[in-house]
């Protein structure tokens, strides 16, 4: 099929898009988005592995880079939902919620927000590293974090909620 209402602008930008409503600015901004409709990036390679995910807005270098079929997603920030590939996510800021795979339904704000979480559902964390980067495979559900690096070392455990600075 063809693309309807798509505005291309870099080199191998849109490269296979059928879908409708794409906006995508940037070298290889979203190369493979074959099907997915609604989505709008602006960066380089963002949302370079889409394939039938819909309604995402990726902004910054690497955003949504590796999201397949994840659709209402929203990465603002460099590397934000990198790895990811589930839906209904919000990451912004600087490699936010980076390593999201098949988490749903989180809400990272700040830099390095959620940057390991991997598979936790409905976590929401606000601030510098909140539910943030450790290096170690974050897969708690649950989970409230407001304050920079509240609950950082949080790895498997669900239903906390850390308020202030280290909090947690």
């Amino acid at each position: 099929s063809e693309q309807v209402n798509t505005t291309a602008i870099g080199y191998n930008t849109a490269f296979t898009a059928t879908g409708s409503n794409l906006t995508a600015i940037g070298t290889q901004a979203f190369f493979g988005s074959s099907t997915g409709n609604d989505n709008t990036g602006v960066g380089v390679n963002v949302g370079y592995d889409n394939t039938s995910g819909s309604s995402l807005t990726g902004v910054g270098v690497e955003a949504l880079r590796r999201n397949t079929t994840g659709s209402n997603n929203t990465a603002i920030g460099k590397d934000a939902l990198n790895a990811n590939t589930a839906s209904n996510n919000t990451a912004v800021g600087y490699q936010s919620s980076r390593d999201n795979t098949t988490g749903q339904q989180n809400v990272f704000v700040g830099g390095f927000s959620g940057a390991d979480n991997t598979t936790g559902t409905l976590n929401t964390g606000i601030g510098y590293s909140a539910l943030g980067a450790n290096s170690v495979d974050q897969t708690g559900n649950y989970n409230t974090a407001l304050g920079g690096f509240a609950l950082q070392n949080n790895t498997t455990a669900s239903n906390n909620t850390a308020v202030g600075y280290q909090a947690g």
